[in-house]
């Protein structure tokens, strides 16, 4: 803090992006619209995916309304962090790191850690069985290529945060458009996708709904 009370000014970081305030509102729109790839990626990788055709398949829209809702969960945990960072200059992290003891910052780390696995064998696994049925190649090999495949994305920072941008948003509008031809040609029904919407309750027996409903929940958490 500063004698006069105020705030004192972030040190910038490797890797931060300044943007250009000099330009229109529209270049300042497109300098942000990169990040928010990078972001909007969660929903539309391999472990998500897989665990929507897993639910669609068997229980059709009506698990449309957790969908919903699990999407919103992460709206509003995105929201609470951002409102973190713009109002303390710091990520949640290092947040943690200042208000909490070592024996607490230890266990987040290690809880975190633990969740970080758990997504990320979903992530390779649904790889994994893609390149199976798209190539035929083996599924211990496509674990090992998506292996690979992290280490080379890893790389691709070398060339410059804009880069990986530019990357990750070209693959992921192959995947938005796939989605959107998908759409087209499956033909959902609308009075479906609205009784979906409302929320209904299990019997205690329809063990396999809660699995699933947990499942589509941690996907977008």
């Amino acid at each position: 803090m500063h004698p006069e009370g105020k705030p004192a000014p972030m040190a910038k970081e490797e890797g931060t992006i300044v943007i250009d305030q000099k330009g229109s509102n529209w270049s300042k729109f497109l300098q942000f619209l990169g990040p928010g790839i990078l972001i909007a990626v969660v929903y539309v990788d391999p472990g998500q995916i897989t665990v929507d055709m897993e639910s669609g398949s068997v229980f059709e829209y009506k698990l449309l309304w957790a969908l919903v809702v699990s999407n919103l969960m992460g709206l509003l945990f995105q929201h609470v962090c951002t409102r973190l960072s713009i109002t303390t200059g710091r990520n949640l992290a290092e947040e943690n790191r200042l208000e909490y003891p070592w024996k607490v910052r230890v266990f987040l780390w290690f809880s975190v850690e633990l969740a970080s696995i758990a997504a990320d064998v979903g992530y390779v696994m649904g790889t994994a069985i893609a390149l199976e049925i798209l190539t035929g190649i083996p599924l211990h090999y496509g674990v090992l290529i998506t292996g690979l495949d992290t280490f080379l994305a890893l790389g691709l920072q070398y060339f410059g945060i804009r880069t990986v941008e530019m990357i990750v948003g070209l693959l992921f509008g192959a995947v938005l458009l796939c989605y959107l031809v998908e759409i087209f040609l499956v033909s959902p029904s609308v009075p479906g996708i609205l009784d979906g919407l409302v929320p209904r309750a299990w019997h205690s027996n329809d063990k396999y709904g809660v699995k699933t409903w947990i499942e589509l929940l941690c996907a977008n958490l």
